[in-house]
């Protein structure tokens, strides 16, 4: 009778170097994300040197094995277990059938209770260590992973590089959590971004070029610490260089044309002072961003240079002495010529964004309000607030056009502007003005969500009186659509800001306050021009209707159509009929985590399209395209 040989294969474990699933893994491993473990079955030798049976090299065997069943995504199961298998062939010696499986001296670890008779399974800790036993004694742990325990041949081989690939692998991970665990308990932080865009302007109404093409670099770096449990200090550094295709950028000035390097601009530098108070009031000191509900009022303190920067000059206290409410208090002081600016090219930018004739005119904007949010009714926010502005007095070039006998300049546009003839001059006194508003954004769970938000304006610009208003209004529906990426909404827009009439001695004309960035569409914002101040939105009124969708997990499209006009008969043209305008905008999330831990990728791609109507003096069909690609990290 043939003797009854055991051969016991061990099942180990090997972390893939790819990290990703491969096809001849076990079902159960195809689940495994980030951490994919290839199950390795190395195989007992027959016999315990080369010279054993014939075809037997000392070294392993394919890998044959069977493992429990686990579903095809999830966890690993908890308890992994090998065969032994009875193998009748060949005669073996007695002493080779008592002294253990596969090979002569090799024995399991004590506490082997061999086999279940049930499954032909036995536990992992005794299927995936063993100790070879040499002249009666039992070599420990370390002797193992040495590899000193007689001629293991090529199964001990694969373990102890199994055993020490997993030790390595655990490492790893604890000082990778170990890196990341002081990065977040260090006081000092860094970050940055980069930003490459593409812009094309053509027929915009209000410019004097027909076409413009031109690139934006910008880059900016940042630093916050954390000074104490209380405090904390930010600094930010930002500068944007351009690169035109049209116009020629040639003999303009270096404030038009943004060539390199010019200006290095400090754009944030502020200290937090939290939790004082007993957890009350929160204090900000420096230049920072700010802005409020949908930045109609407050969102972008530095007009002049575009998105370049957005900050204040301004104090901020916030206080929460009282329930579900924010009570912010500010004071505001804008220079057209800020402090901390590197200047090397003599740019003279004028950050608040007004075309004034005379070098030595004080464009500054200050300014000081109360806004108070509210959340004590569920899923709506509640918001009112008063905010008082002044706007230095500054002067701009008449225009040389007149028709009227006896004058070279044109009568100025509004009642409180008046024409120096001797100078060629128009001056804009100084505005005192104040705001008062509201506030209402409910949201109805997954129906959909709305915005309500009104203002008046008061105050005196010169000898005149100011009375302007604001209404914005806005319904999104999320549409029931049976999909788990697309999230499709439709929304409806109302916007109207007052415009002057110029029959009367008043000032009807709505003031942005610090909200003049696009809005609702970028194409009408260059078209936004009011006296001499740039980019500054009045007399305009929307019609909106939107669209959005995501084609993609990682894509978002806006799909808008609308009609504008103008509450006021101001414009070139014979009527109050601004357009139609459509709007396409797609924005992409290219990736995260690509570098660093926490840094992005993400781009956008947008058109605006104006048919213009009779508002306008000439109908050419007008078109705003812009490419963006950023990173930050």
């Amino acid at each position: 009778m043939g003797s009854e040989t055991c051969r016991v294969r061990a099942l180990v474990f090997r972390p893939c170097s790819d990290g990703a699933p491969r096809r001849h893994h076990d079902a159960e491993l195809q689940g495994n994300r980030g951490r994919c473990l290839r199950p390795h079955v190395p195989q007992w030798s027959q016999t315990g040197s080369r010279a054993g049976r014939k075809g037997n090299t000392g070294f392993l065997h394919p890998p044959f094995h069977r493992v429990r069943q686990g579903p095809r995504h999830g966890p690993r199961p908890s308890r992994w277990r090998a065969r032994v298998e009875t193998d009748r062939r060949g005669a073996q010696s007695q002493t080779q059938q008592t002294r253990g499986p596969g090979r002569p001296g090799c024995v399991p670890r004590s506490g082997f209770k061999g086999r279940n008779p049930a499954t032909g399974l036995m536990k992992r800790s005794d299927a995936l260590f063993f100790s070879c036993r040499a002249s009666g004694k039992r070599p420990d742990f370390a002797r193992f992973l040495a590899g000193k325990v007689g001629q293991t041949g090529g199964c001990l081989l694969m373990k102890r590089m199994a055993v020490v690939c997993m030790i390595v692998a655990i490492a790893a991970g604890e000082t990778t959590r170990a890196q990341e665990n002081k990065k977040d308990d260090s006081n000092l932080r860094l970050g940055g971004d980069i930003r490459i865009r593409e812009e094309y302007l053509e027929d915009i109404p209000s410019r004097a070029s027909k076409q413009d093409n031109y690139f934006r670099f910008r880059a900016g770096v940042w630093s916050e610490y954390t000074a104490s449990e209380n405090a904390l200090i930010r600094v930010r550094v930002t500068d944007e260089v351009r690169a035109w295709e049209k116009p020629d950028a040639a003999g303009r000035p270096q404030a038009q044309t943004y060539e390199f390097p010019d200006q290095i601009v400090v754009d944030n530098l502020y200290l937090d002072l939290h939790k004082l108070m007993n957890d009350r009031l929160d204090v900000r000191i420096g230049r920072q961003d700010m802005k409020y509900g949908t930045g109609k009022l407050i969102m972008d303190g530095t007009p002049g240079d575009g998105s370049r920067t957005a900050f204040f000059d301004a104090i901020k206290l916030s206080w929460r002495g009282v329930p579900e409410t924010v009570v912010d208090v500010f004071g505001i002081y804008n220079s057209a010529r800020p402090d901390l600016v590197w200047d090397p090219k003599d740019a003279k930018r004028d950050f608040n964004g007004y075309r004034t004739a005379v070098p030595t005119d004080d464009t500054d904007d200050s300014a000081a309000g109360i806004y108070v949010m509210n959340k004590s009714l569920p899923d709506t926010d509640l918001e009112v607030y008063d905010i008082f502005k002044r706007e230095d007095s500054y002067h701009e070039k008449a225009a040389t056009n007149s028709p009227a006998p006896g004058s070279r300049y044109n009568a100025p546009k509004h009642a409180w502007q008046t024409l120096d003839e001797t100078a060629g001059l128009i001056e804009n006194p100084a505005l005192e003005l104040n705001t008062a508003g509201f506030r209402v954004a409910p949201k109805f769970g997954k129906i959909g969500e709305a915005n309500l938000e009104a203002a008046i304006q008061t105050g005196k610009r010169g000898d005149e009186d100011v009375l302007a208003y604001m209404v914005d209004a806005s319904a999104t529906w999320f549409v029931p659509f049976r999909s788990e990426t697309l999230h499709p909404s439709a929304s409806l827009i109302y916007y109207r800001l007052s415009g002057d009439d110029p029959a009367t001695d008043k000032d009807e004309g709505w003031d942005p306050l610090f909200a003049r960035w696009p809005q609702y569409s970028e194409l009408l914002w260059y078209d936004s021009v009011r006296g001499d101040q740039i980019l500054k939105w009045s007399n305009v009124e929307f019609y909106l209707a939107q669209l959005c969708f995501k084609p993609h997990k990682r894509v978002k499209s806006t799909l808008s159509a609308g009609y504008v006009m103008a509450p006021e008969d101001d414009g070139p043209g014979s009527g109050r009929d601004r357009g139609t305008l459509f709007k396409l905008w797609n924005e992409v999330d290219l990736g995260k985590g690509l570098l660093t831990a926490n840094d992005t990728l993400t781009a956008h791609a947008g058109l605006d399209v104006l048919d213009p109507h009779n508002y306008y003096a000439s109908s050419d069909l007008a078109v705003f395209a812009r490419w963006q690609v950023m990173y930050t990290f």
